[in-house]
């Protein structure tokens, strides 16, 4: 029985690895090299100061959305 049980998980062991090898082969041809950015097509990189400022502007436009949002809201409910 033990030996049957044995036979079962190598079985196993097989088959999530054909699936895993699968999805990973599917997954690789997905990404095509023209989908991929050509680095000297491409601007410079930025530094990560430019990076961290960049970030800290959007995080400051998206609070601006969401307080001018908020304001036309509010007296609409007040009514």
């Amino acid at each position: 029985m033990r030996i049957i049980a044995g036979l079962f998980g190598i079985l196993g062991v097989f088959a999530a690895l054909f699936v895993v090898l699968h999805l990973a082969r599917v997954q690789s041809t997905a990404i095509t090299p023209a989908a991929l950015p050509s680095p000297t097509a491409s601007a410079p990189a930025p530094t990560v100061r430019e990076q961290s400022q960049q970030i800290q502007q959007n995080y400051q436009q998206a609070v601006e959305q969401v307080m001018e949002q908020s304001r036309r809201q509010m007296p609409e409910e007040a009514e």
